[in-house]
């Protein structure tokens, strides 16, 4: 599910279609070879970004339905040589565990060293009911016009360390931009350790399209 973090001036609203092998959260496993249909949203709201998403994956099977709400606020923080996003987000997860998550965070869109040319996200969550706390770093690289205008590859790597599990990820998303319209297709690899819902480690599949209203 993509989230909007940054808006402008008036009402940011995407809906994206997409078939998944499985529905992944930070390392988690909520649901395999399913259908899911998701709304994104976004505003400014003057002090700061307002962002929310909502995607559901309807009962299909002898599976139970997910539902997974996203609600948060971001904002630009500039301290001379060092400027990054901030963001403070929930996020409820009404599958066979109903759950929330609390994530405080920061996305720096350039780094000593690193430069402009990656997006580094740092962002530390909590979770009571399922008993966790623990730190996500992700890593993404946007590539716009490699091969052809329209598409935009993006590589990136996710790294969660938390007190009872950890997990890597490590995929590459490919989209193209026509108009309204955005098909895409992320494949990825995924290594947990001792994580509280099953989680088939292996690689995985996501595949729909996004479009702007």
């Amino acid at each position: 599910m993509t989230q909007n973090i940054v808006a402008d001036d008036k009402l940011s609203v995407s809906a994206e279609l997409s078939y998944s092998t499985e529905h992944n959260v930070r390392g988690l496993n909520y649901s395999n070879d399913s259908v899911g249909v998701g709304l994104n949203l976004a505003h400014d709201l003057g002090f700061a970004q307002s962002f929310g998403a909502i995607y559901n994956i309807p009962r299909s099977g002898d599976s139970d339905s997910v539902n997974h709400t996203v609600f948060g606020l971001s904002r630009g923080v500039d301290l001379g040589s060092l400027s990054f996003t901030g963001t403070v987000q929930v996020q409820h997860l009404n599958a066979v565990v109903d759950s929330i998550d609390l994530g405080v965070g920061a996305i720096f869109d350039q780094l000593p060293l690193v430069g402009d040319w990656a997006n580094v996200g740092l962002t530390l969550w909590d979770n009571h009911e399922l008993d966790y706390t623990g730190l996500v770093v992700d890593i993404s690289v946007p590539l716009e016009g490699v091969l052809m205008e329209e598409l935009k590859i993006e590589p990136y790597a996710d790294f969660g360390n938390f007190d009872e599990f950890d997990y890597i990820k490590l995929g590459v998303e490919l989209s193209l931009d026509w108009g309204d319209w955005s098909p895409f297709v992320d494949v990825y690899h995924l290594d947990g350790d001792n994580t509280p819902l099953v989680a088939e480690d292996g690689w995985n599949v996501q595949t729909g399209f996004r479009y702007a209203f």
